[in-house]
């Protein structure tokens, strides 16, 4: 997650679509909980969700940091492009973190429900139902903050939200993969801290 807040500062064409930077990487996050939700559960994709939120919270504070620490002379044309690459950070943080928070726990909650109704069947439904409804919010709750009075918002939020679809239905296969060679993988447990 944390790479795609710096990625989302430049926006970018896929094929038609406007998209932030940063649309793809965190449309794999989707495919890592889900998957995580669906070898380990519930509660393992959620400690997941939270170690992105606090990857987060460490990024926003170390690009603060870095920003405000004087350059030397030498380096002024450098500290001045960092700034302006960097201008939209603390936004586009601010909107991951909540939208993240809000969606990727809305995304593990529906895969858990869905998984619950199909009686643990029908793997590719959880997966693509869970992160298309996820990613519709996450589109326009993420966009609306991060990019409001700065790009023009439909266009980028359908073209996220595009994207976004067309990831989650691409990764149906490498689900089903991925959970066969997690299933394969000896069981290790880790004494709980809590």
């Amino acid at each position: 997650m944390t790479v795609a807040q710096i990625l989302a500062n430049k926006m970018v064409l896929v094929g038609p679509f406007v998209v932030a930077g940063g649309t793809l990487v965190y449309s794999a996050t989707f495919l890592i909980t889900d998957l995580i939700g669906e070898v380990w559960g519930k509660r393992e994709a959620r400690t997941a969700v939270w170690a992105g939120f606090y990857g987060s919270i460490f990024l926003v504070c170390m690009v603060a940091m870095v920003s405000v620490w004087p350059s030397p002379e030498f380096a002024a044309d450098g500290a001045a492009a960092w700034n302006a690459a960097l201008a939209l950070t603390p936004r586009i943080v601010l909107a991951s973190l909540i939208s993240y928070l809000i969606v990727q726990h809305a995304d593990v909650w529906l895969f858990h429900h869905i998984k619950k109704l199909t009686n643990g069947k029908h793997l590719w439904l959880r997966n693509n139902a869970s992160t298309l409804v996820s990613q519709a919010i996450d589109s326009v709750l993420f966009a609306t903050i991060a990019f409001y009075g700065v790009v023009p918002l439909l266009s980028l939020i359908m073209g996220t939200y595009v994207v976004k679809a067309g990831v989650a239905l691409i990764d149906t296969p490498f689900m089903y993969a991925m959970r066969a060679v997690a299933h394969k993988l000896p069981r290790v447990d880790v004494p709980s801290s809590r």
